[in-house]
């Protein structure tokens, strides 16, 4: 038997089959918006930590306001202006000194251990670290935590003790944005 050998005819090229633009260019385009509703799943995810962590400092601060006041029978004063609050165990009372309020030796003690990790040295007062207690909001040009947790006595708001609150993200106080302790009033017409 012989066998019969099949060949192409002369000047038929073999057929590749080859991926078109179009299914190239469908590929990348669901590749693009898998890419872009992770990227938005992820942008809430890193809002809603933020928000957890200022509510945390927040609430925190609270309890070592409360504890002072227990303690000595009334809340440190401001002059009524809202000051980022600032942490130096050197120094020996809580107050406003140098356009700051500083948390000192007196309430030093009541802070907790998470709220110190999460606060940003930022200078010394007599030689001793001076760290600002910052919210969970982050710079978006350097990444670093500058947005403060602010602090006055008597409150604009809370007239009979104080206001302690975060800027938010936008960083700006009386807007919309600003996070409140869950038991203090907000100013109205802030969410």
């Amino acid at each position: 038997m012989k066998h019969i050998r099949r060949t192409q005819p002369v000047g038929a090229a073999r057929r590749l089959r080859y991926f078109t633009m179009i299914e190239v260019l469908a590929v990348i385009a669901i590749i693009l918006i898998l890419v872009g509703l992770s990227f938005g799943a992820y942008n809430a995810v890193q809002k809603s930590r933020a928000n957890a962590r200022t509510e945390s400092s927040l609430s925190t601060l609270n309890v070592v306001l409360q504890a002072f006041k227990t303690k000595y029978g009334y809340f440190p004063q401001t002059d009524g202006s809202p000051y980022p609050v600032y942490v130096c165990k050197g120094v020996s009372s809580s107050g406003v000194k140098s356009s700051k309020f500083i948390l000192g030796a007196d309430a030093y003690n009541f802070l907790s251990s998470e709220l110190l990790k999460s606060a940003v040295q930022d200078g010394t007062d007599g030689g001793h670290p001076l760290l600002v207690v910052t919210d969970g909001f982050k710079d978006p040009v350097d990444g670093k935590d500058k947005s403060f947790i602010y602090y006055r006595c008597p409150g604009e708001t809370n007239k009979d003790s104080y206001d302690l609150l975060s800027a938010g993200p936008d960083r700006k106080l009386n807007t919309n944005d600003d996070i409140w302790p869950q038991n203090q009033k907000k100013i109205s017409g802030t969410k």
